[in-house]
């Protein structure tokens, strides 16, 4: 984990803060989600290389361009914790941000899109132990602190898979867990951490590759009782 430290405050980049959250949370998505919501709460201070004022520009844009003549403001400097409260279109803002370079957006426009304009931030960290608090650990804490658990969230994210594809997949196309966990990967590559991905593998496994195998046979059973 690359680390800064900057006076008595140690600093990780944004990519670390997310890959230390997902080892406790289950996923990358979640905790992107979680340390967004904490920075919108005021929870975490953090710092930034550079602070741009852009106007009019397309949030989707390459970086290089979304800072091409905008005003810089700051550099090097630690923001404030009230500093992401300000923006009165969060959380949709969030979209656009490119957290494995740390470069983030802020949009002080009254729309979402068009017109986009207020700060771009470039390469913004975190104090190192306040994202540690956000999973009940510190510093000192050790092995101690809150205990992940990874085998509830691998079943929480086979069922969020059952939500999306509902009854538009056919699950009985795998033939072992392997293909399955490619698959899964494949199809959502930021969706399952490392700790969590083989329970969630398991859990999709049973609840619905076997699960749709055994529906599938049984209407067959089914079909051929009544013939």
């Amino acid at each position: 984990m690359a680390q800064n430290a900057r006076g008595e405050v140690t600093y990780i980049s944004a990519n670390d803060a997310v890959s230390y959250i997902a080892g406790h949370v289950g996923s990358r998505y979640q905790a992107r989600t979680l340390i967004a919501d904490a920075l919108h709460s005021g929870d975490i201070i953090t710092t930034a290389d550079k602070v741009w004022y852009v106007r009019d520009i397309d949030p989707t844009d390459d970086w290089n361009d979304l800072i091409k003549g905008a005003e810089l403001l700051y550099e090097n400097v630690e923001l404030p914790a009230d500093y992401w409260m300000a923006s009165p279109q969060w959380p949709e803002e969030t979209r656009h941000w490119r957290w494995k370079e740390g470069n983030f957006l802020i949009n002080a426009s009254e729309a979402d899109v068009d017109p986009f304009f207020g700060a771009a931030l470039e390469n913004v960290q975190f104090d190192n132990r306040e994202v540690m608090a956000l999973v009940g650990k510190t510093d000192r804490s050790g092995a101690g602190g809150r205990k992940p658990n990874v085998k509830k969230w691998g079943i929480f994210w086979a069922n969020f898979l059952y939500d999306c594809t509902n009854d538009f997949f056919d699950w009985t196309q795998f033939e072992n867990k392997n293909q399955l966990k490619k698959a899964m990967l494949g199809s959502s590559p930021d969706l399952f951490s490392d700790s969590a991905v083989n329970d969630a593998v398991d859990a999709a496994w049973e609840g619905l590759v076997l699960r749709y195998a055994r529906e599938r046979l049984e209407m067959i059973h089914a079909r051929v009782s009544e013939e």
